[in-house]
């Protein structure tokens, strides 16, 4: 996993972008806010809000004070969610990466074990694939552990 902070300057944006998309949502839907009346509250248009809440737009130190004061909680309390949130997205992320170096590390194994086969056991083992590939978009998937 990489160190939050360290290296790509640009993925700690967008980490911190999503983390704070999550926060703001959070905060407007445990009040019951509409996009127009969080905006209302904030003192903030509702159109930049909502952008922060897709995580297309970097909330300003003055958004996160407002948002902070409308909401009833303290700039740091905040700031302490969103660094949580980063946190916890960083760690699903790095998950996410390894489950996926993980699936093609055994597709390797499993085109490099196939390549030894005889050519009557490569087409019964294509055979096989296309029925789990059948079995699984049919919902008879298997529960993974």
């Amino acid at each position: 996993m990489r160190a939050v902070g360290v290296g790509d300057p640009q993925a700690d944006v967008r980490l911190f972008r999503r983390a704070a998309a999550v926060v703001f949502r959070q905060l407007r839907t445990e009040r019951g806010w509409s996009y127009r009346e969080f905006g209302e509250r904030v003192g903030i248009a509702h159109t930049s809000l909502h952008a922060v809440e897709r995580a297309d737009q970097t909330p300003s130190i003055e958004t996160l004070s407002l948002l902070a004061q409308a909401s009833s909680v303290s700039f740091l309390d905040l700031l302490s969610r969103i660094i949580a949130e980063v946190h916890r997205l960083a760690a699903a992320d790095a998950s996410a990466e390894t489950d996926a170096n993980h699936a093609a590390m055994l597709r390797f194994e499993l085109l490099r074990a196939a390549q030894t086969l005889q050519p009557e056991q490569q087409e019964e083992l294509t055979r096989y694939a296309a029925w789990i590939a059948w079995r699984d978009a049919a919902g008879g998937a298997p529960a993974s552990s």
